[in-house]
């Protein structure tokens, strides 16, 4: 196992020593990250759950009902066009709104 990491590893290292556009390739994406989630994310995007409820519980209470709701709605649009997908039908909800 560790001659297959260190044969691994050896590969990328010599891959990047090798590389001249990569480098700069790479730095932009690095930059490009760094630029979206460490200054962009924290003013364009707040913690909304975080300011709205006090416990994790609630979270996730929250959550658990956006996501079954969604998918309530989706299986009933699904139903009335007619394409039924079984797999994402939610348990105890087959009877309602029919």
């Amino acid at each position: 196992m560790q001659i297959l990491c260190r044969k691994i590893f050896d590969f990328y290292r010599d891959g990047f020593a090798g590389m001249r556009l990569g480098r700069t390739l790479w730095l932009i994406i690095l930059l490009k990250l760094f630029i979206l989630f460490c200054i962009v994310k924290p003013f364009f995007f707040p913690d909304i759950l975080q300011s709205r409820f006090q416990s994790n519980d609630a979270r996730a209470a929250f959550v658990f009902g956006q996501l079954s709701a969604a998918s309530y709605s989706a299986n009933r649009s699904s139903v009335a066009t007619g394409q039924v997908c079984r797999t994402s039908r939610l348990p105890g909800r087959e009877a309602a709104g029919r």
